[in-house]
């Protein structure tokens, strides 16, 4: 498992969480901890770290289905969560 502390970049400014991820192989799971919720998510992982996975974003008026790609490094994270609302850049790095 590896933690990274990330920032969602919305809007209505930043909002600060992390994201466990499980790398097996080329799929992968983990939890989105952020908006003081915690959701799941899955997907897949290249050798080269690019990523895909889909999950949910709850927020106190509703829940928005999101699919995230980008890339994923030992060190750090840069992702593009795109849903119904539009579409978030999400930041992060290993802690």
């Amino acid at each position: 498992m590896v933690q990274y502390s990330v920032l969602l970049h919305t809007p209505l400014g930043q909002r600060s969480g992390s994201l466990e991820i499980h790398v097996n192989g080329d799929l992968l799971n983990g939890v989105l901890h952020i908006l003081n919720r915690s959701e799941p998510f899955t997907g897949s992982v290249d050798a080269d770290g690019n990523c895909c996975f889909k999950g949910q974003l709850v927020t106190l008026t509703r829940t928005i289905p999101y699919r995230a790609n980008g890339r994923l490094t030992k060190d750090s994270l840069e992702l593009s969560l795109v849903g119904d609302t539009g579409q978030y850049r999400m930041t992060g790095v290993v802690v």
